[in-house]
């Protein structure tokens, strides 16, 4: 039996970043069912205590659920299909978001705190927010304006799958 000698390959596959992957997807170049968005707020005094976790993926599915003690509002879309329309709302600012540097996150007790992930199914890149105003200004930390839009995207499309006129906090 003769034996055939293994040979290494020459060229590896180019290994793309995280925001060239949403930026391919969000000018309809490629088919994004790995990408993931997921947007997860909660904090605050037990009494005004807010909740919302937003899941988008690439292909169009989307999960939400929303509660508001302050305001006695509570909503859940079950599994939902986002449209074309919502899904570019969201992905197409990803982008922007990615070229954000990392920030080690530190806020004072009671604050809403704003988790979004942004992920191709491999990487993930993590955002932590002051998600109420007041509280950002207060502690000198509001967030980047491409932050603040992709968030405010996300509210938007969050308010329409649960079926609430408004769920920012």
């Amino acid at each position: 039996m003769a034996s055939t000698p293994k040979t290494a390959p020459t060229i590896a596959p180019a290994s793309r970043s995280l925001a060239e992957t949403f930026a391919a997807f969000a000018t309809q170049k490629e088919a994004g069912s790995s990408l993931i968005v997921t947007l997860s707020v909660r904090g605050g005094p037990p009494a005004k205590a807010y909740r919302l976790e937003f899941v988008a993926r690439g292909d169009g599915n989307a999960h939400c659920q929303y509660e508001c003690r302050l305001t006695h509002k509570e909503g859940t879309s079950g599994d939902a299909r986002l449209s074309g329309q919502q899904l570019r709302a969201v992905f197409g600012k990803v982008a922007a978001v990615l070229a954000l540097p990392e920030e080690q996150p530190r806020f004072l007790p009671d604050t809403l705190i704003g988790i979004l992930d942004l992920s191709d199914g491999i990487t993930v890149r993590r955002f932590y927010f002051a998600a109420d105003a007041d509280q950002a200004k207060t502690q000198g930390k509001v967030p980047p304006p491409a932050l603040k839009r992709l968030v405010d995207s996300i509210y938007v499309t969050a308010a329409a799958l649960t079926k609430q006129r408004s769920v920012k906090p």
